[in-house]
């Protein structure tokens, strides 16, 4: 999955920006998904004494609300934005407004002032309102408008734009020389860079309730240095032969 994130100030043409882009991700085939981060503190879907609320204050851990013509999933807290990004299996996900994703970002704005406040090294591109300027770059980064410039745009994003790579505690991980934000810069300026992530091929896999999880690899090696301790001294054991462990409960 590809992840793009479009950040700006409130009315400078983000959610133009955002439908711009689904609307021709969605026309070159890809299946798309979307993201909105709401800053309101007082913003909440579910309504208090609805049906859906009152399973929620029971305890249920999450409520799905079925409907006619949409089902919507209500999760009583929080997640962080990985823990979010799980639950898409798409091709692209277009995020308007999420600030804390390791991914390539739009930059919004009306003037040049706007930019710099949400600039950093994550920036591929600037579009929204400020693309009615009729400037083709601001900085070394090009202006897109989001409808007459949109077939550009777009093939822009599709070269430069890598598919998700965790985002490790950098205390955790530097296995491919530099932390998880810094490889998505280069790969984002270096499409051609030979350098990947080294989590995206494991030599040990470890499931839970059928979810695969990124392990570093010093967990990986404390995990297939345990295993192969205990199934070493079982009859059968053979070196360089797959090993398989279901632990159906803990």
């Amino acid at each position: 999955m590809k992840i793009i994130s479009i950040n700006g100030i409130t009315k400078t043409g983000k959610t133009t920006t955002c439908e711009a882009l689904i609307r021709e991700l969605s026309k070159r085939g890809y299946r798309v998904g979307s993201i909105k981060e709401i800053h309101n503190e007082a913003f909440a879907i579910d309504t208090k004494g609805s049906n859906t609320d009152r399973h929620k204050e029971a305890g249920s851990m999450m409520v799905v609300a079925r409907g006619l013509f949409e089902t919507d999933i209500l999760i009583p807290k929080a997640l962080d934005i990985e823990s979010i990004f799980d639950y898409f299996d798409t091709d692209w996900l277009v995020c308007e407004g999420v600030e804390d994703a390791n991914a390539p970002k739009i930059v919004t704005g009306i003037t040049s002032f706007d930019l710099d406040g949400k600039w950093d090294d994550r920036v591929l591109a600037i579009s929204g309102r400020y693309s009615n300027l009729h400037v083709e770059r601001y900085r070394d980064k090009p202006v897109f408008h989001y409808e007459k410039d949109i077939t550009n745009f777009v093939n822009l994003l599709e070269k430069h734009v890598m598919h998700r790579l965790p985002n490790m505690d950098p205390a955790c991980c530097d296995a491919c020389g530099s932390n998880c934000s810094e490889l998505m810069i280069e790969r984002m300026n270096h499409p051609d860079s030979k350098r990947f992530c080294v989590l995206t091929n494991q030599d040990v896999e470890c499931f839970i309730n059928g979810k695969s999880i990124t392990m570093v690899p010093f967990v990986q090696k404390l995990l297939k240095n345990a295993v192969l301790g205990v199934a070493s001294e079982l009859d059968g054991y053979k070196h360089e032969h797959e090993i398989v462990v279901r632990i159906k409960k803990p």
